[in-house]
Parts: structure tokens; sequence; C-alpha cells
């Protein structure tokens, strides 16, 4: 099922600082387990 979700968006001096999102979604995205010492592929790609 997907339902629309309201971000809160939290400014710092007008502009955009932080994004609160719902427990679960932040879960299901960021709850796989990292080798201690490795940096994820997604974070290296950004980096580029």
């Amino acid at each position: 099922m997907n339902a629309l979700t309201n971000y809160q968006v939290i400014e710092q001096a007008g502009r955009p600082a932080f994004v609160v999102v719902p427990y679960d979604e932040f879960m299901a995205k960021f709850s796989e387990p990292v080798e201690q010492g490795l940096i994820p592929h997604d974070i290296v790609v950004r980096h580029t």
C-alpha cells in the first residue's frame, strides 16, 4: 500500500535543514547493517 506522507521540514535561517520522516520509513531505508570500516556504495557514488 502506498500512502501519502506529509514530511515535516525544519528550517534554520530560512533554509531547509532537517526533514522528519516516519520511523517505519526510516528503518526500512537505513536499517541494513554496515560492516565496520566500510563505506556504503550509495555514499561513495554521491561523493564522486
